[in-house]
């Protein structure tokens, strides 16, 4: 019962990371986090898992800014244009 409240969550945290990283142009968890209810049940650490998979690219690191993260390294990703991916093949 569980995982599919995890899955659930996932599929809505890239959904909102989508929307901002085409209003923006690149996202991070910190953008998406202040968006999403995360229920008490789930572990806050499967939001590591959002940005994993083939519609997501590493662009750069940035410093953290909430302070339970104590100023980590987080990372910035953009959508990948599989479209574009086709076409230059």
């Amino acid at each position: 019962m569980h995982e599919k409240h995890r899955k659930e969550l996932l599929e809505e945290a890239r959904s909102i990371g989508r929307e901002i990283c085409l209003e923006k142009g690149e996202v991070s968890i910190e953008d998406v986090r202040p968006l999403l209810t995360i229920p008490d049940h789930i572990d806050k650490r499967v939001l590591g898992s959002v940005f994993r998979g083939p519609d997501w690219e590493f662009v750069r690191y940035q410093t953290g800014t909430r302070a339970s993260c104590h100023h980590r390294a987080i990372a910035v990703f953009h959508l990948v244009d599989h479209k574009q991916m086709e076409l230059d093949l």
